[in-house]
């Protein structure tokens, strides 16, 4: 059976309380659909959704709906389980979809995984069309993965959903480079927190904008995730005309895109560099929200790098 997981301040009474004060007037749903390393049980505290609720503010509520050995293609389809359906009639404000590692597995071709995952996210859309729709890149360590990460980035984008690319390494999984380790549960949740947050924030990107955060304790790289998805995308900084190629630099980084937008916010202040925004903190402290850390703070530092990006692409675009 499934389980909602929330975070609630406070002792179990309080807690309890909060939490049903929330469910009266406003508590934002995230539903997280996929396979194996989703989850959807009370033995899968270690997986990403759990780790996500501790990152997020009491009122948000996480739902997992995840169903092992599933797959966007052929196989073993999401699509026509049971937990898809109660997700499906569920009334949430984030949608998390993660396919793709037994896709990869069975050795699926491209262009089915893409076909099966825009049928998803169109059933997604139609059902909860206020939601917003986060796609994670296929995980994992096996081969096929890098095309498959390229047709899910091609199925978020035809649909205007948000693709999110973790920036893992061998280490973040077990021995079968298939399933995540509580640290690389760690990371995707940090990953999915931010787009939220920044979504929360009302920030509008340019069109092809990108939020990019640098993973600063990597010594083992065996793939570059959003150097596979991106093509090695060539990124200019502010006041700097010396363009970094992300797939160059050897070290993993993890790109946020966001759907494109019409409307373009006025420009914000000029930063004097890009590593202002970023913050020179180890992972503890930059990618992660500690319990005791002011929530306000993480609020600002997002709006600040999210403030930064839209200018790096405004000149872009210009």
């Amino acid at each position: 059976s499934m389980v909602g997981v929330s975070r609630c301040p406070g002792g179990w009474i309080f807690g309890r309380l909060t939490c049903l004060l929330c469910s009266w007037i406003l508590m934002p749903l995230v539903v997280c659909c996929g396979d194996s390393n989703t989850g959807s049980t009370v033995r899968c505290r270690h997986k990403f959704p759990w780790r996500l609720a501790d990152l997020l503010p009491c009122a948000f509520q996480v739902l997992p709906c995840g169903r092992s050995g599933t797959t966007a293609g052929d196989g073993f389809p999401y699509a026509a389980q049971p937990v898809f359906l109660e997700a499906l009639r569920s009334d949430a404000s984030f949608v998390v979809l993660s396919l793709g590692t037994n896709d990869a597995s069975r050795k699926t071709d491209p262009i089915v995984f893409e076909l099966g995952l825009l049928s998803i996210i169109a059933r997604v859309k139609t059902s909860l069309p206020a939601a917003m729709l986060l796609i994670v890149s296929p995980l994992g360590c096996r081969r096929g993965l890098v095309e498959l990460r390229s047709a899910a980035k091609k199925a978020a984008q035809r649909h205007g959903a948000h693709f999110v690319s973790p920036p893992l390494t061998a280490d973040d999984f077990v021995k079968d480079r298939i399933h995540l380790a509580p640290r690389g549960a760690r990371v995707v949740a940090e990953c999915l927190m931010r787009a939220m947050v920044v979504e929360q924030a009302g920030t509008q990107f340019a069109r092809g904008g990108s939020v990019i955060l640098r993973r600063r304790d990597v010594r083992t790289i065996e793939y570059d995730t959003a150097s596979e998805a991106n093509g090695g995308t060539c990124l200019r900084r502010p006041r700097d005309a010396v363009s970094e190629n992300v797939g160059s630099t050897g070290e993993p980084l993890v790109g946020v895109s966001l759907a494109p937008v019409q409307a373009r916010l006025p420009s914000p202040q000029h930063q004097s560099s890009m590593a202002e925004c970023k913050g020179t903190r180890s992972r503890q402290r930059s990618l992660s929200r500690d319990r005791g850390e002011d929530f306000g703070r993480e609020f600002t530092r997002l709006r600040r790098l999210s403030s930064c990006c839209h200018a790096e692409c405004t000149s872009s675009c210009d």
